[in-house]
């Protein structure tokens, strides 16, 4: 989907949320600082690498663990493994008092993020190489009515679209070994900024250019679960990044994630302790079974798993020893997989579905506040929830993830403005595998 039709796709939501959780702005809106801030809050280049990060660590993640599932049915992966993976994303919080040439409004803080990745592997030797891209437009979006338009028989007066913001670009390669590790390296571009005017209507956030372009590097080691991963801009280590992930504890059902972080933006390091555990499931092996499609009968394995999982995050921070933000969460999954005979069709789907309660209370969140001319705040509670579904077939996979929620942790940390507005984030995504 393109930028457009996921904005029309988010608007019902939009105007819900708006009516839910906005307050009516006044007529001192102009004179906020809240919407630049927000705007320049999306716009540190460690977050454009955590998007690379993790873009990457949930290709890794899906590939692996099809892989193995397939596996199981006697499917032997192939001499050369070649990839190409790539998705979209679209993030919006709703409900930000904005200033525009003709008066006040309200805008909508978007996120697109375009990531893009291509692979290769030998099966033999584990040896493998990856370059991945990212794309990344922070822009605020308000939408406007034409200066002296016309309504139409519904009294709509037609409208578009001005917005404001950054458009930023990153590239990285990995190489090494699939298994014992994999050396990561990248660069963050300059950042480009623009300003779309709509009708001679333009938003008027401020938009100067911040830090220079960067350096990433690190070192990943998939069979130690564990990643470590530096940035530096400019000459100044950004942050140093150690996390360990997907401990799994021998005869418990539990997997444990902890890792700190140092933030020279935040002047502290943080820390996070992660546990997550199975409490109820089924499932079967791979066994004999039969599918009709279209009238088409194939012969092969099928294999089933569902089970939920709770989880329970913390993590704290060295300014002040404080906890920074907890969470309790709960997935529901299931799993499905047919792998014919003669291994030509192959169909594994997977639907999961999460909720869970936060709070989040970082000292840098409540100073933020002080920083933009208002009383320090507060902890930020919050709550979400969200749907992930993937299709993968012989050559080609295909997957949705939508969200939605208010002070999620992930969002506060790296937009504090954006507290108690609501959030939609969805993500499309395409693999093609040999």
């Amino acid at each position: 989907m393109g930028n457009g039709s996921l904005r029309r796709a988010s608007r019902f939501f939009a105007v819900g949320a708006h009516l839910l959780f906005t307050p009516r702005a006044d007529a001192q809106t102009c004179q906020s600082p809240r919407t630049p801030s927000v705007l320049s809050e999306a716009r540190a280049a460690r977050w454009l690498v955590g998007d690379d990060v993790h873009s990457n660590a949930q290709l890794d993640g899906h590939r692996g663990h099809v892989g193995a599932l397939i596996r199981q049915h006697g499917v032997a992966p192939p001499f050369f493994d070649v990839y190409a993976s790539g998705s979209f994303g679209y993030q919006a919080v709703y409900g930000f008092p904005a200033c525009v040439s003709t008066g006040d409004g309200i805008a909508t803080m978007e996120r697109m993020r375009v990531f893009a990745a291509a692979g290769l592997s030998h099966a033999a030797t584990g040896l493998s190489f990856r370059a991945s891209f990212v794309h990344a437009q922070d822009q605020l979006a308000a939408n406007v009515a034409q200066p002296g338009g016309k309504p139409d028989s519904d009294g709509d007066v037609e409208s578009e679209d001005a917005t404001a913001g950054f458009r930023q670009q990153l590239a990285a390669v990995r190489v090494g070994h699939a298994r014992w590790g994999r050396l990561v390296l990248g660069y963050v571009w300059r950042e480009q900024p623009f300003n779309s005017p709509a009708y001679g209507v333009s938003l008027l956030p401020r938009l100067a250019t911040s830090g220079g372009a960067g350096l990433f590097y690190g070192l990943n080691i998939p069979a130690l679960h564990t990643n470590i991963l530096t940035v530096g801009r400019g000459g100044t280590l950004e942050f140093v990044q150690v996390t360990a992930y997907d401990l799994e504890l021998p005869r418990v059902p539990v997997a444990l994630a902890v890792g700190p972080t140092y933030i020279r933006e935040e002047r502290q390091v943080v820390g996070v302790f992660r546990i997550r555990t199975r409490a109820a499931g089924h499932g079967h092996s791979p066994q004999d079974s039969v599918e009709v499609l279209d009238g088409d009968v194939s012969r092969g394995t099928s294999s089933s798993s569902a089970h939920v999982s709770p989880t329970i995050e913390l993590s704290t921070e060295s300014r002040d020893a404080r906890l920074r933000h907890a969470r309790f969460r709960v997935d529901a999954h299931y799993e499905a997989a047919f792998v014919s005979d003669d291994h030509a069709s192959q169909k594994v789907f997977r639907v999961a579905a999460g909720a869970e309660g936060t709070v989040f209370r970082s000292r840098f969140f409540s100073e933020s506040f002080a920083s933009n001319g208002t009383a320090p705040r507060g902890a930020a509670w919050g709550v979400g929830g969200g749907v992930v579904t993937e299709l993968d077939l012989r050559w080609v996979s295909f997957g949705i993830d939508a969200l939605t929620g208010v002070n999620r942790p992930e969002l506060l940390s790296l937009m504090p403005s954006a507290a108690d507005q609501p959030e939609l984030r969805l993500v499309g995504s395409l693999r093609v595998e040999n």
